[in-house]
This record gives C-alpha cells, sequence and structure tokens, in this order.
C-alpha cells in the first residue's frame, strides 16, 4: 500500500527555512522545472512531519509518497509500486494505456501481477528508461512530487530508478524529495552516494532543536512550565523533537506536573519501555496486536494484523483505534504507525522465537490470501534457516518474480537466503546454478565462483551444459575467452546427442565465443561447414546460427555467395526477435548481413521490423541496433549528414549511459561522419579520450575504436599515433581474418606510413586489393585502388585515380566516389594539368556537399582555386543551416509526431526536442501558427524517411 502522511496536526518548530525549501521545489515543479532536494537528520528530528507540512502546501502538484521499510528492502520496485501505482490505477484505461506507451512501455512489468520473465536485455536499463518515460508522461498531465520517506531502507531497484530520474530533472514538472536517516547501516548506501553527490541535489540536513524550541514545544503541552523544567527536557531528548514528545507523553507528576527530577528519570527508560508502558494502559491484548503490527512493517491492512495475532476483528479495530488516540498509531485500519522508532522498538522487545513463530505465520497467512511471492518471502527470509525445503521453494519463487520485474539483485539475495536454508531440495548445486545465471546478467564477476560449484555439484549433464553456458558468458565478459571456449566444448562433448536442442545452444555460443577473438577465431572458421549443417532447424538457435555465419563470412569477404540467403534464412518468421528479448545478441549479426553486401533497402525493411519487435517487447538494445544499422547503411550510401542525423542522438545516449559496446560501434559506423563534419568535433574529442577495459581492447570491439581513432589521427596530422592505433587495429582484425568488406585497414595504414616505409606501404594496399577484388564488390575495390593512387607517383597515380572514380561511378558509395574525383583532380593539378583537373574536381566538390561531407568540400574547393579557378562558394542556409539534431527533430515533426514521441524516438526528452524545434524555426523563418505544418515544404524530398 501507498504510505500515507500522519494525520496529526504538528506545528513545525526551529524548520521553517526547510519549509520553505521544500514549498520552493513545489512551486518549481508546479512552473514545470524539476528539483532534487535530499532531506537528512538523525532519528526523531522531524523529516516525516516536515514533509507531511510541505504536503498540505502542494497546491498545483500531484504529490505522491513512499517510504522504505526494512522488511520489504529486497522486494523489487516496491518504493516505485507505492508512489505510482496509485496514479496509475486512477487513470481512464486509455489515458493509462497513453502514459505506458512508447518507451514507457518497458516498465510495465514493474506494475502487473504477474510479470513474464524474459531473456536478459540492457542490464535493466530498458526499464530504468521506460520509468523515466513513465514519469515524464505522467508529469505531463499533472506537476508531480514523488516523496520518499526512510530511503535508507528503500529496494536497490527503486533507488536507482531514482538515481536515473535525478540526472534528468531539468526537462520534467517535477519535484523529487528523498529523506535519508542519517548515521544508520544500510545495504544501499552506495545507491544513496550517488544521489547525495549529484551535481543539482539541494540538501537539508535537519538538526537538533536548541533550548529555546524546545521550551516553545513542552509549554504547548504544558502551558506553565518553568525554565528549569524545560531545560530538563532540552538536556533528557538532546533536542531530539521525538524524544521531547515521548518524554511528555511518559512523565506523570500529579496534580502538580512533573518536575525536573520525573523528567530525568523518565529519560533513562528506552523508546520501547515507555511504548510498552502505554500499551499496556489501553488493554491486555493491545501489546499482542502490537506484535504482530511490528513484525508486518511499519503499515499494513488491520484484518491482517488481527489474523496473525489470534484476535477478534472486532476487538482489534477498537484496539487500534485506541493506539492511535495513544499516539502509536498513525491511522488505525489500514495501521500506520507514529513513527518508525516505535515500531522497530516494539520488534526488539520480541524474543527470537516468537519473531520466527510470528513471521512464519504471516507468510502462511499471505500466500494463503494470493500475495505476490515477494512479500511472503520478506517473512520468510527474517526467520533463522532450519532446512526447509517449503522455505526454500517459496524464496526460489520470489526470486524468479524479481528476475521477471527486472531486479536481478534481488533476486540474487532471495537465492542467497535459499542457500543459507541449507535445504535437501532443490539441492545447493540447483541453487548454485540460478544464482550463477542472475549473476551473469548482472555481469557479476562472482557468478563464476557460483557456476565453476555448480559444476562440480550437479550430476545431470544438462543441467551441467546450462551451467557451461552461462560460465562462459561470464568468462567471455571477463575476458577469458579461451576458459570460456574450453567450458563449453567441454559441456558439448559431455552433452552428447541427449539433448539436440541443448547442444546446438553449446554449439552457437561456442561459435560466438570464438568468433570475435583473435586466438580462438581460427577454431570457428574450421568448424564452419558443421555449423553451416546445423542452420537447418527452426529453433532459435539454429536461426542465431544463420546471423552469426552471415556477419562473420561478409567480414571475412569469404563465402559470399552464402551470406545474403544466410540473413535471410536468420530473419524468416518472428523466430529471432520473438523469442529472445527481441533477438538478443543477433539482430546486429543478421543486418551485417546485408549492409556488407550492400542490400541496404532489406537492410533497412529488417531493421524496421526488428525495431518494431524492440519496442513491443521494450527491449532498448535490440531497438538501438535497428537505429544504428539504418545510420550506417546511410553512412556508406554517402549521405552523411542524414547518417550524422541518425547516428548523434545514439552516439550521445551511449557516451552518456556508458554504453562500451555501442559506442564502440557507432564510433566505427560513423567514422566517415565524424572525419567529414566539424559537428561531430566533441564525438571526435570523445573518440580520442575513450578509455578501454584490456579484454575488449584486444577483441573486436577495440579493433573498431582503433580503426576509427587512427583514421581521426591521420585526418589531423598525427602521423605516429594514427600508425600506431591503426597497426593495432590490424593486428586484431588480420588475426580475426576480416577483410576490407569489413574495414580496408592496410589501404588506411598504408597511407599514413612515412615516406621511408613506402615499401611496407605498397605491400599493404596489393595485399587489400587481392582480397577487395574477390569480393567482386565496387566499394573495397574503389577505396584500395584510391589508395593505391595516392602512394604512386606521376601517370601512375593519375591512372589509379581514375580507375577508382571508375569502379566507384556506378556505386552507391557516393562519399567514396566523392573522394576519388577530388583525389584525382588533385594528382592532375600537381601534375601540371590544371585545367583537366578542374572537370574531376568540380564534380567531386558538388558530390561532397551533396553527400554533406564538409572538409571534403572544401579541400575541393582549395584545389580549384590552385588550378587558377574561382568556384563560388556553397552557402549553408535553410534546411542545411540546420544541426544535424534539428533535421531530425524537424523532420519527425514534418511526419505530424508529437513531441513527446520524437523524444522517445531520439531518447532525448521532450524540453530537448522543443528546444530543437524552436531553433529550427528562427533559421528556417517559420513563425506563427500552423508552423510545424509548413515544416515539409522545406525538407529536401531527396533526403531519406529515416
Amino acid at each position: 500500500m501507498a504510505y500515507r502522511s500522519a494525520s496529526v496536526p504538528v506545528r513545525l518548530l526551529q524548520r521553517e527555512h526547510e519549509l520553505g525549501q521544500l514549498r520552493g521545489a513545489l512551486d518549481a515543479a508546479a512552473q514545470g522545472r524539476g528539483s532534487l532536494t535530499l532531506v537528512t537528520g538523525a532519528a526523531g528530528t522531524g523529516k516525516s512531519s516536515l514533509l507531511a507540512a510541505a504536503d498540505a502546501d502542494s497546491g498545483a502538484v500531484t504529490v505522491r509518497r513512499a517510504r522504505g521499510t526494512e522488511l520489504e528492502h529486497d522486494f523489487p520496485f516496491g518504493v516505485v509500486r507505492q508512489l505510482l501505482e496509485v496514479p496509475l490505477q486512477s487513470l481512464a484505461p486509455a489515458e493509462r494505456d497513453r502514459c505506458l506507451s512508447g518507451a514507457a512501455s518497458s516498465a510495465k512489468r514493474i506494475f502487473e501481477s504477474a510479470p513474464q520473465s524474459r531473456g536478459a536485455d540492457d542490464g535493466g536499463f530498458a526499464t530504468l528508461h521506460g520509468l523515466y518515460w513513465l514519469v515524464a508522461n505522467l508529469a505531463a498531465s499533472r506537476p508531480l512530487a514523488l516523496v520518499v520517506d526512510d530511503a535508507q531502507w528503500s529496494d536497490a531497484p527503486s533507488l536507482r530508478a531514482l538515481a536515473y530520474l535525478a540526472g534528468r530533472l531539468d526537462d520534467l514538472a517535477l519535484a523529487l524529495v528523498v529523506c535519508v536517516r542519517s548515521g544508520e547501516t544500510t545495504p544501499v548506501a552506495d545507491l544513496l552516494a550517488a544521489l547525495q553527490s549529484h551535481p543539482e541535489t539541494h540538501r537539508l540536513e535537519l538538526g537538533e532543536l536548541d533550548g529555546q524550541t524546545v521550551a516553545a514545544l513542552v509549554r504547548e503541552f504544558l502551558p506553565r512550565a518553568s525554565d528549569e523544567l524545560c531545560a530538563a527536557f532540552h538536556e533528557s531528548s538532546g533536542g531530539n523533537p521525538l524524544y521531547v514528545r515521548e518524554l511528555l507523553r511518559s512523565v506523570d507528576g500529579g496534580g502538580d506536573g512533573p518536575s525536573a527530577s520525573d523528567v530525568r528519570d523518565a529519560a533513562l527508560s528506552s523508546v520501547g519501555d515507555r511504548v510498552q508502558r502505554r500499551l499496556e494502559a489501553v488493554g491486555p491484548e493491545a501489546p499482542l496486536l502490537a506484535a504482530a503490527m511490528a513484525v508486518l512493517g511499519m503499515s499494513g491492512r488491520l484484518p491482517l494484523a488481527a489474523a496473525l495475532a489470534q484476535l477478534d476483528e472486532t476487538l482489534s479495530a477498537s484496539l487500534a483505534e485506541r493506539l492511535r488516540r495513544a499516539e502509536i498509531l498513525a491511522y488505525a485500519d489500514p495501521f500506520e504507525w507514529i513513527h518508525p522508532l516505535v515500531q522497530r522498538s516494539l520488534y526488539d522487545t520480541l524474543t527470537v522465537t516468537r519473531r520466527d513463530e510470528l513471521h512464519a505465520r504471516a507468510a502462511d497467512l499471505l500466500e494463503e490470501g494470493g500475495a505476490a511471492p515477494g512479500h511472503v518471502a520478506a517473512h520468510l527470509a527474517a526467520l533463522r534457516p532450519t532446512g526447509s525445503s517449503r522455505v526454500t521453494a517459496a524464496l526460489v519463487r520470489a526470486a524468479e518474480e524479481a528476475i521477471a520485474r527486472d531486479a536481478p539483485g534481488e533476486a540474487g539475495a532471495l537465492v542467497r537466503r535459499a542457500l543459507a536454508e541449507g535445504a535437501a531440495e532443490p539441492s545447493r548445486g540447483e541453487l548454485l546454478l540460478r544464482l550463477g545465471q542472475i549473476d551473469v546478467g548482472r555481469r557479476d564477476p562472482s557468478a563464476a565462483a557460483h557456476l565453476r560449484e555448480a559444476l562440480e555439484l550437479l550430476d545431470d549433464p544438462k543441467d551441467r551444459a546450462l551451467a557451461a553456458l552461462s560460465l562462459g558468458e561470464i568468462l567471455t565478459h571477463a575476458g577469458d575467452w579461451e576458459s570460456a571456449a574450453r567450458v563449453i566444448d567441454e559441456a558439448r562433448n559431455e552433452l552428447g546427442p541427449s539433448d539436440p536442442e541443448l547442444q546446438l545452444e553449446l554449439d552457437v555460443t561456442h561459435a560466438l565465443v570464438c568468433a570475435f577473438d583473435p586466438v580462438l577465431a581460427s577454431t570457428y572458421w574450421s568448424e564452419r561447414e558443421r555449423l553451416v549443417g546445423l542452420t537447418g532447424g527452426d529453433s532459435w538457435a539454429a536461426h542465431a546460427l544463420c546471423a552469426l555465419l552471415a556477419s562473420t563470412s561478409g567480414f571475412r569477404g569469404e563465402y559470399l555467395d552464402e551470406v545474403l540467403p544466410l540473413a535471410e534464412r536468420a530473419v524468416e518468421g518472428d523466430v529471432l526477435f520473438s523469442q529472445r528479448a527481441a533477438g538478443a545478441w543477433t539482430p546486429a549479426h543478421a543486418l551485417a548481413g546485408f549492409v556488407l553486401l550492400e542490400r541496404y533497402e532489406r537492410a533497412a525493411e529488417v531493421a524496421d521490423d526488428i525495431a518494431v519487435a524492440a519496442r513491443m517487447q521494450g527491449s532498448i538494445a535490440s531497438a538501438v541496433v535497428a537505429d544504428a544499422t539504418r545510420g550506417w547503411s546511410t553512412a556508406r550510401l554517402g549521405d552523411l549528414a542524414a547518417a550524422e542525423e541518425m547516428l548523434r542522438p545514439l552516439q550521445d545516449f551511449a557516451l552518456q549511459n556508458g554504453l562500451l559496446l555501442l559506442v564502440a560501434n557507432l564510433m566505427w559506423f560513423g567514422a566517415d561522419v565524424m572525419l567529414e563534419r566539424p559537428s561531430q568535433t566533441d564525438v571526435a574529442q570523445a573518440l580520442e579520450s575513450l578509455q578501454l577495459p584490456p579484454a575488449f581492447e584486444e577483441a573486436a570491439g577495440g579493433a573498431w575504436v582503433k580503426s576509427a581513432r587512427g583514421r581521426l589521427r591521420t585526418t589531423r596530422g598525427d602521423r605516429v599515433g594514427a600508425e600506431q592505433d591503426l597497426r593495432a587495429a590490424g593486428s586484431i582484425l588480420e588475426r580475426l581474418g576480416f577483410g576490407p568488406l569489413h574495414d580496408p585497414w592496410r589501404s588506411w595504414l598504408a597511407l599514413a606510413l612515412p615516406r621511408a616505409d613506402a615499401d611496407e606501404a605498397l605491400a599493404l594496399v596489393e595485399s587489400e586489393f587481392a582480397e577487395a577484388e574477390a569480393t567482386g564488390l565496387s566499394r573495397p575495390r574503389g577505396i584500395v585502388l584510391r589508395a593505391k593512387g595516392l602512394l604512386a607517383r606521376g601517370d601512375e597515380a593519375v591512372e589509379l585515380l581514375r580507375d577508382s572514380v571508375a569502379v566507384l561511378r556506378d556505386s552507391p558509395a557516393r562519399y567514396e566516389h566523392a573522394q576519388s574525383l577530388v583525389a584525382l583532380g588533385a594528382a592532375l593539378r600537381r601534375g601540371g594539368w590544371r585545367a583537366d583537373a578542374r572537370t574531376p574536381l568540380a564534380e567531386g566538390r558538388e558530390l561532397a556537399y551533396r553527400c554533406g561531407a564538409e572538409r571534403l568540400s572544401d579541400q575541393a574547393r582549395e584545389e580549384l582555386v590552385a588550378t587558377g579557378a574561382r568556384p563560388r562558394r556553397i552557402a549553408r542556409s535553410g534546411f542545411d543551416a540546420l544541426t544535424a539534431s534539428e533535421r531530425r527533430v524537424t523532420r519527425l515533426a514534418a511526419q505530424e509526431r508529437s513531441n513527446a514521441d520524437i523524444a522517445q524516438d531520439l531518447y532525448l526528452s521532450v524540453k530537448t526536442v522543443e528546444r530543437h524545434l524552436s531553433s529550427a524555426y528562427a533559421k528556417l523563418d517559420i513563425t506563427g501558427p500552423g508552423a510545424r505544418r509548413r515544416l515539409a515544404g522545406v525538407i529536401p524530398t531527396a533526403s531519406p524517411d529515416h
């Protein structure tokens, strides 16, 4: 249930500044400005009362409150559900569907009563992103305040979601307020520290009350209290507001009122002792009901508490109301304690045996009532281990529910507790296998130890194969590719023909591990013929194997007649993208087969299908792969301006969120864009400063980064750095066997080498030319011919460059054609044929301009001037004057997409979209009503739709 603030009116003393700050945050939300406020203080210093007072003045802002509890800190997204479940349920069905549509759809599983498990994807990022958009959609309808009390006991997934929100508050009409009790040991300390260290956090520290304020508080209850008596209250309470009130409730000095000594005597007993005395005064059954309530937590249903206490419901209702009047409870039904310290103090008075008895009975009652497995498990986890198979099974069920809600950390904690139970069934090996699988999804290195032990304990070959698959995955992520391949190979041999589908899964995983590791690549290619024979089935693994074979064959430039059939087989039907979180790792490989063979239209069709499946399943990873491939295709087609439009939002998204593999892909996909467009200067700087983990650096991802960076350094004149990067990239790619269809690194290295290494440069391009010729495709042949021409001199250089121009003239690679035209013109000019040079230079300049290759266009102009020509300047105006992000946003706006839809498609905020549109309108000189409708008239029709 959602946490409610206490209804007891409280006059805040010595908190006027803090209250003003909170009211200011609410006012800012009402005006569309987001903020994060962190309220800290010791127990009893009035954090909850402060929140209640601010809540009372919320005005136009909808305030939703939640409270973390010790009992349920392992219940995934429990605090988020407290905050958002009621607002969602209160919406009309159509409005609820709208709020949970688009990017927000990936948050649906949090609020489903029985969420469906799915394959690992995004490392939980999709759910966080979905929650951001859900909150954005809710706040767009009405300004919102999300207030979390006792965040030190919050569940970790909820705090991760709050931290994700905190980094994106500027564009939301949202006040985020988080209250933390200082001095507490908490399992989520690192997440709280992330909130505390956020640069935009407003911090409010609640200290103790001074003597004057305590005196004012005492005299509200005891108007004739002397200075001495007030001083005794201040000294005995330490200025803590809660302790002052507890002392006021506890002292009884008879008709003349309490004395200072009465106050000091009362202070000697604990809060629990004082509350216990008040409980006993309520009635003999009150301690029984209070004990049940204390075990159930800070709040709960009164009938459940009555059943747990084994008391009549009517009697329990009467007792609860009397407990409320005694200021032990804030609410009677559903019950809620006046303060967490009161609940905790009573819980601590229970013997361990009594706690076990009540938690066990609570679990039974909740299970009988159909409660979620996580709620039941919260009580079972509080029991001392007794070797119970029933408890273990219930904890595992709760872990599976946590996985379905995208909370693997909490799932792992539940399985660890199940292991501690020490039950015979499920066995320790089975539990370790499940724990290892969960930790693999979290990229937790400890998974390897769990899975190795599971392999030692498990006897069933199928279970051992599953353990090997997971162990292989975590070893791969740790960079230990050889151990991963060995573990999976051993499992293949052990499983044999007993389970063909699982055997195929092992084969596919073994192939994936080997294909992109320079040391193991030869093993993969030695098995290729056998692997091709396994692609005939209709399982996910068979389709995945087709995708892998298509991409790797294209990368090597071998078996090219099989690439397209394999890629088509991979995407046939909906097997690949429906069974494993929109395809898991496979979409990139299937798409690469089409792109490498220059089937760009087909690549776009498949990318559209992947994007639809990805968004339906909430898979940001696969949606981004589809968008990135469109950008890659567009760059290879030579429309660098359009490619920048597509890749720029993804580059920003990947860099901001530290998605290293995606960053590496995007840098490589967009290398030509980065080299040619000054608007990519910040991306180039990010590439220069990118730090790679050793394991990543030595595999294919490292080669992509080094190849792009080497080319960048060549254009900047850093030949030493360029040579170092390109040699390192080439070392990896050569061992992988990847050819010029994938990356013509030899040509780029040859052009970066100093003149003293001319023989090596020539050998490099001759070797690459043979491979390029074997592909039969014009793009790689034209690139290598241009490199040969640039290395040659005189007539030979001109002839080679003419050949490059001729090869590329009918190619879809327009940017490569433009480069060869400009290179030919420059060679003719250097050779003294100035008049002959003007035609290819003018043609190259025009083509470069149409490609959006700004630096190449400028180079061509400089060459034309050197021939004696007087080329006109090409002024950037109208649509061409827009930035890549502005162009992308403007295109979508012209298609009558809403700002929210555009923001979700481009991984931006709504306000960022609004800023881009406003800037675009100014540059395009579009004003007044109907401006959006007039955008279509200024967008060049030749530009791509995507």
